[in-house]
């Protein structure tokens, strides 16, 4: 039985392999054309109005989803530096704190 570093190299090993065989756009195009899709039908489902402004409509669709995921990337990024920010000040102040009053050895805070 494979440990997960070795299914992580193997499953590497098969990606490579498939597109060494294959062009990548070839392999990913269902795929994205099903995405692409997803914002047409959001936009026009019962596909009433003419092609080029449902393609107008769900492009801009696109931008809205990318643009959420953008937020809410930069809301996480944000939240771990702060939490990093935290802990170095609690490490800051815990050393300060030792620096003044040190401990005696055998004794504790």
């Amino acid at each position: 039985m494979l440990n997960c570093e070795e299914r992580s190299l193997n499953g590497r090993a098969a990606a490579h392999a498939l597109h060494a065989k294959h062009q990548s756009q070839h392999l990913t195009a269902p795929g994205t054309a099903a995405f692409l899709a997803k914002f047409e039908d959001e936009v026009d489902p019962m596909r009433v109005l003419p092609p080029e402004e449902r393609r107008r409509r769900a492009a801009h669709a696109l931008k809205a989803y990318m643009a959420r995921l953008a937020l809410k990337s930069a809301q996480v990024r944000r939240d771990r530096a702060d939490r990093g920010a935290a802990d170095q000040l609690r490490t800051m102040v815990k050393t300060i704190q030792d620096l003044i009053d040190p401990a005696q050895p055998g004794e504790g805070r």
